[in-house]
């Protein structure tokens, strides 16, 4: 195995070895070439110098001691001889190409130099017999007379005047072979220090561009490996994000077919028992397969719901609507809506409310108990007959979290005011809050005192495997597929309980172990709703009785004739009186025909010709007395908040949606005309 790894790691890395053995030998090439180089640059510059000690030993053989001494005053540059030494120097540095060429004597003992002739021609820079005497300033001078040879003066070691000048010194000897005087030649450095600079240079260039080389190479190594590495994680994210692609399309395309068959069955039921009621001949055979349809209605109106609410929280407009709500009568009614589905398994079912919480909060009632009645639901759902589901509610305390945690809520219920009860719907809430705590009704929203709440839902039903709840909270999902066809249901519900606990400021958890049921349990931050006011009474205050509402005459304005039929089917026994108009534009003329024959308006807002919204405006901006004051209810499909602020804005004084909830329905017949009898 080691040595297979071993291969494998030099098979990977075959380029970046076979590149560093190269660089090695590139490098050690520049190294020797270099060398070279400077090797050369020093031959060259010694064969300068060999050449001008060689032009400085020729001179010194071109006089004879005796002439030069013949010349030692300034009298004797009139004789012959100095002229001739003259034109001799002037020839001779022509010949082998120097600047100057010249004869001195030395005075050791002070150090000073006597010159006798030289081949200058400038009156400036001439030296001979009439020159001053200078301080020797060159060490080779010394070295000349000590070791009686040859000696050339080192590049940067100029006389004082005379920059950029090399100078060779050799010895005159007379007859006893003693020095009687210096032969010197001068030449510009200029020639040497080129030949030193361009051999440094190239040795120095040479060395650089292969170390640039080197580098160069081994960074874009580097750059390759990390583009490759960059490429190797891009294409694990691409693979990694194509299988959640893949596995949000199967999600999808799984709730799909789950949604498919969520609203076909009750569709076909719909239908079906639509085509039994009416062919059966008995009214009781009728009336059963209405009984059917409403509930299959019911059912297929959760399923839209739920569908409208998702997309709603991926378009991020899904939004709570906080009111003053009795949380007690909120569970009441929850378990009104899942008690005889209980009953039908033969459940056990207990409640268990804190007597500390109080009776009135503030927040999204409608929102809540949709997650309580979701999760409640489940648990009817996935708990088989005669098995225990428990509902519990108390103040919230913070725990640690557990394993499928969403987020993490805990707490448990306080030691007083808890009850339970047995396994019918009747009697299960039994326990009194704690009286609501008096706050003034000018308080603001934000002097609220803040009541965080958990509650938690537990049952003994089938139970969810650790590794499907990570999953479980996300939309579209369920444990398995398998799931969807033995219980039904869209995979919504606990994704949107989820995003409505997480707007209250809370979290949502689950505790569970395959079929040792389920415990989900979440906490909302509410606040201390404000104390029940009681209303007041006095003569003329009492509304009708048995919601007779004969005398009142309504507007309505609905383009579809089913939908018109509905509504005067659910007003018939009120006695109210209804008018019925096709479109806006209708609804505008009849009104201002008799704007004091209505009481109250009911305005379709998607009809030809004219539109709810305009409508609406038209009929504010009418002259009649009452045009202002009318109350105008919306009556639409379109139920999204953004839907009914554009209504009010419009200028219409609430909103019902379709399908029509008949106590909905009543509820705003008891607001607008109870309360215009009364001022009447």
């Amino acid at each position: 195995m080691a040595a297979v790894s071993i291969r494998k790691k030099i098979y990977d890395n075959m380029g970046v070895i076979l590149f560093s053995i190269a660089a090695v030998l590139i490098l050690l090439i520049s190294v020797y070439t270099g060398y070279f180089i400077r090797s050369v640059s020093s031959y060259l510059g010694d064969i300068f110098t060999e050449r001008l000690l060689v032009i400085s030993r020729n001179l010194s053989r071109q006089t004879e001691a005796a002439e030069l001494e013949e010349l030692k005053t300034a009298a004797d540059m009139e004789k012959p001889l100095f002229q001739d030494l003259r034109r001799q120097l002037e020839d001779f540095a022509r010949e082998y190409q120097v600047l100057y060429a010249y004869y001195f004597r030395v005075d050791e003992a002070g150090g000073f130099i006597h010159y006798i002739v030289d081949n200058d021609d400038d009156p400036q820079t001439v030296v001979n017999l009439s020159t001053a005497p200078e301080a020797i300033e060159e060490e080779e001078i010394y070295r000349v007379l000590e070791e009686k040879k040859a000696f050339v003066t080192s590049p940067g070691d100029y006389v004082t005047g005379w920059p950029d000048i090399i100078s060779a010194y050799a010895p005159v000897f007379d007859s006893a072979g003693n020095v009687i005087a210096i032969a010197g030649v001068d030449v510009a450095d200029r020639r040497l220090l080129a030949i030193q600079k361009s051999g440094a240079f190239f040795s120095n260039f040479l060395l650089l561009s292969m170390a640039f080389v080197i580098v160069t190479g081994f960074g874009s190594i580097v750059v390759l490996r990390r583009k490759e590495l960059l490429l190797s994680l891009r294409e694990k994210e691409r693979n990694m994000a194509l299988k959640e692609v893949k596995r949000a399309s199967q999600a999808k395309s799984d709730f799909l077919a789950n949604m498919s068959h969520e609203m076909r069955t009750p569709m076909n039921a719909i239908i079906g028992m639509a085509a039994i009621g009416k062919a059966a001949p008995d009214i009781e055979k009728k009336e059963y397969s209405l009984e059917k349809i409403a509930e299959a209605g019911s059912h297929l109106l959760g399923v839209i719901n739920d569908v409208l609410d998702m997309s709603k929280i991926e378009a991020n407009k899904f939004e709570l609507d906080p009111t003053d709500f009795d949380f007690e009568q909120m569970i009441r009614k929850i378990i009104g809506v899942i008690g005889f589905k209980v009953e039908e398994k033969h459940q056990r079912f207990t409640v268990n409310i804190d007597n500390r919480i109080p009776g009135r909060l503030y927040g999204d009632e409608q929102r809540l108990s949709q997650v309580i009645a979701n999760l409640l639901s489940n648990a009817v759902k996935f708990t088989p007959d005669y098995g225990s589901i428990s509902l519990e509610a108390f103040p919230a305390e913070p725990v640690p979290e557990g394993p499928g945690s969403e987020g993490s809520s805990s707490g448990g219920p306080g030691s007083e005011g808890l009850v339970s009860g047995g396994s019918s719907s009747e009697g299960l809430v039994s326990a009194k809050p704690a009286p609501a705590v008096p706050v003034s009704p000018d308080k603001g929203e934000a002097e609220r005192e803040i009541f965080p709440i958990l509650i938690r839902v537990a049952d003994t039903g089938i139970g969810i495997h650790p590794d499907q709840q990570t999953g479980l909270f996300s939309s579209f999902t369920q444990a398995d597929s398998s799931t969807s066809r033995k219980y039904g249901g869209t995979g919504l519900g606990l994704a949107i309980s989820k995003r409505i606990v997480e707007m209250m400021g809370g979290q949502i958890r689950v505790e569970s172990e395959p079929g040792k049921g389920s415990v989900f349990s979440f906490s909302v931050f509410l606040k201390r709703g404000l104390a029940e006011r009681v209303p007041e009474t006095g003569e003329g205050t009492k509304a009708p009785d048995n919601d007779n509402f004969s005398g009142f005459r309504v507007l309505l304005a609905e383009d579809v004739a089913i939908n018109r039929e509905i509504v005067l089917a659910l007003l018939e026994p009120t006695g109210i009186s209804v008018e019925c108009v096709e479109n806006g534009s209708m609804a505008v003329r009849v009104f201002n025909a008799s704007p004091n024959a209505f009481d109250m308006i009911f305005m379709d807002i998607q009809m030809p010709e004219m539109d709810g919204y305009e409508a609406t405006r038209a009929i504010r901006a009418s002259p009649a007395p009452n045009a202002a004051a009318i109350p105008i209810i919306a009556m639409t499909a379109n139920v999204f908040k953004e839907d009914v602020e554009r209504c009010l804005e419009a200028g219409m004084d609430d909103h019902i949606g379709k399908p029509f909830d008949f106590d909905d329905l009543m509820g705003l017949l008891r607001t607008y005309l109870h309360d215009r009898n009364v001022h009447a």
